[in-house]
């Protein structure tokens, strides 16, 4: 989880708009690697592009993953929790980026699993407002564990742009936040991760089936999870989404004042919020899709509601109009967090488990 911004740094925002330099690269970021335009060979067989900051889903299906100082190599999986294996690649580019890429297996004491035996979960990392990177950190894992011990494979990666992690646990800066979210757009807002988490999975863990895999994140991560379900789909790289109380409307979930002073400091940004928001374009996911809430809204630091049952619950009235059949699940009781631990994770695996057994 990454620290929210302060009220103080929402302020700050509106008197750094000239002053404030994007160039420097935060945790994560990359300015290397494929420019627009330039044609590779995905892990996937499929010949794609990297695209530079825009929408990032219309050309989903045209970014690839960025060039590896090294092909990445299995991991030693120790022992995390009852039944849970764990281990940490660092994923290294040729433009001196780095990110991190957990990956769970069920532990079966020692017995060999056959290969590509067990469907992928691929986690995108939450705890921010929509606009910039985070990385998995060990709170997440009361979200990752009960995938594994009900028989997946988990990744669960890093997306550009996660801010800088302060001694004294002080907000980040105006500067440091702009930085983190020209990384963040750099990379599609989360799509290049995700492709390259999806590549790195699939060569080092023979038992994930990269054919079953299923996209999952909650709150910001939900967003990141639908916008790669909705620019995959062409690919048909994912079976399933399954998101908690995603933020459905980034631009809407911002600050108005904090919003207009980063698009001065860096100009486009308001356009990527708005294309960020999956919920302005329900007619563009076609992936099955499990959706969560409680009834009491998730709220920002600066106090605006990020996700809510209602806005939730029109999303999936949207998405059937437009011929699909999601799974919308309203807890009446419980903040969003504690609703989706206490019953929403087991809901998501059985209905996932129900989806996979349809596509055998």
């Amino acid at each position: 989880m990454m620290t929210l911004l302060s009220s103080a740094t929402v302020l700050a925002m509106t008197i750094c708009v000239a002053g404030c330099s994007t160039t420097a690269e935060p945790r994560g970021s990359s300015h290397g690697g494929a420019s627009h335009g330039e044609s590779s060979e995905s892990g996937h067989g499929l010949t794609t592009q990297r695209a530079t900051p825009r929408d990032p889903v219309a050309t989903g299906s045209d970014i690839r993953g960025r060039s590896l100082v090294a092909e990445p190599k299995r991991p030693e999986m120790a022992l995390v929790s009852p039944g849970v294996l764990r281990g940490e690649l660092t994923l290294r580019y040729d433009s001196g980026a780095t990110n991190k890429l957990w990956l769970y297996l069920p532990d079966t004491g020692g017995r060999p699993m056959l290969d590509r035996s067990l469907p992928l979960v691929l986690f995108a990392p939450s705890g921010t407002q929509g606009l910039n990177g985070a990385a998995p950190s060990e709170v997440d894992e009361a979200e990752h564990l009960p995938w594994v011990r009900a028989g997946f494979a988990v990744a669960a990666f890093e997306s550009d742009g996660a801010l800088p992690i302060t001694k004294d646990g002080a907000a980040p800066s105006a500067q440091d936040y702009l930085k983190s979210i020209h990384a963040f757009r750099e990379t599609a807002g989360g799509l290049m991760n995700a492709v390259e988490a999806l590549d790195a999975a699939s060569k080092v863990l023979r038992e994930a089936d990269p054919d079953r895999v299923v996209l999952v994140g909650s709150g910001s991560g939900g967003t990141v999870a639908l916008n790669v379900a909705r620019a995959w789909h062409k690919l048909q790289w994912a079976r399933a989404v399954v998101v908690f109380s995603p933020i459905l409307d980034v631009a809407g979930a911002t600050d108005k004042l904090m919003l207009d002073a980063l698009d001065s400091a860096q100009p486009g940004v308001a356009k990527f919020a708005r294309e960020s928001s999956p919920g302005l374009v329900p007619e563009q996911l076609k992936t099955p899709a499990f959706l969560f809430t409680s009834r009491e809204p998730a709220v920002s630091v600066t106090g605006e509601a990020t996700s809510d049952a209602a806005s939730l619950e029109r999303y999936a009235d949207q998405l059937r109009a437009a011929g699909q059949s999601p799974q919308l699940v309203v807890m009446p009781t419980g903040d969003p967090y504690t609703a989706m631990v206490r019953d929403g994770i087991d809901l998501a695996i059985e209905w996932t488990q129900r989806e996979l057994a349809k596509r055998k």
